[in-house]
């Protein structure tokens, strides 16, 4: 825009505002004199008049430096871009912090799984959770490593939570064998030691799940460990138990169990 442009605007603008002063100023004198008007009724004119001069002023304000405006809402709306793309991760992380913060998911403590992290939680706050990672697979052991997570990834991720709710769970897994094998004498073992693993928590357990059940409103489950057998597959047999056990000691008595097993 040139200097010129720019002088024409200003005086537009200052031409603008006084000649609406001043058609303001004589009606509102030509208002005044009609004396058979009630003081109500003068008033009432005059706010009138008052507000559609403002009205006429910012429209005619727009109008005039209507193209400057638009310079300008194209430049803030550049630049808002580029705060959002420069700052794009710590506003997810924020938003997932304060995910966290109105739903509570896990506290400190509580044994996650989010993606293909899986952990212990050791800290967390509005940027970031970090965890005292357990693994590989299934196996629930502490690996002495401690990740970091962005807490971007709750955004996208669902949690599950294994320690929450209670501090033993109904714990499951399944132990594939080839077809030929006795199951019959597999399961006895199963039943055998499980019932020796569950003796030493179970009531501790059962106590811990009836709390659970009863502030959930559901029916409390049965302790006793169980054994399913499934002939899906054509070569071999799947022996699937279920017990409970201390949430974060999963992988340590399912390991008690299958290096107890004879074959």
């Amino acid at each position: 825009m040139t200097e010129g442009e720019i002088y024409r605007n200003i005086i537009s603008t200052v031409v603008l505002v006084v000649g609406t002063w001043v058609l303001q100023f004589v009606i509102s004198k030509a208002v005044e004199k009609q004396v058979e008007w009630e003081s109500e009724n003068r008033q009432r004119w005059q706010y009138y008049f008052r507000n559609i001069r403002i009205a006429v002023i910012c429209i005619g304000i727009v109008l005039i430096w209507a193209t400057e405006l638009k310079a300008l809402a194209l430049s803030l709306v550049a630049f808002l871009v580029a705060i959002i793309v420069a700052t794009k991760e710590l506003i997810l992380c924020l938003l997932g912090g304060l995910l966290q913060a109105l739903n509570r998911p896990f506290s400190i403590g509580d044994r996650i799984e989010v993606g293909s992290f899986k952990g212990d939680v050791i800290n967390h706050n509005l940027m970031i959770t970090q965890l005292l990672e357990v693994g590989p697979g299934k196996s629930n052991q502490y690996t002495g490593r401690e990740i970091t997570i962005p807490n971007s990834v709750f955004l996208s991720n669902s949690v599950f939570n294994e320690t929450s709710l209670s501090k033993y769970v109904l714990h499951s897994f399944t132990i594939a064998m080839p077809r030929s094998t006795p199951w019959k004498e597999i399961e006895r073992q199963i039943l055998e030691k499980s019932s020796v693993l569950v003796g030493c928590y179970k009531d501790q357990a059962e106590k811990s799940l009836k709390h659970f059940s009863k502030k959930r409103s559901l029916d409390v489950p049965s302790l006793d460990p169980k054994v399913f057998v499934s002939l899906q597959e054509h070569d071999k047999t799947l022996i699937t138990v279920r017990l409970p056990v201390p949430a974060k000691d999963k992988g340590q008595i399912e390991q008690k169990i299958v290096k107890s097993l004879v074959f």
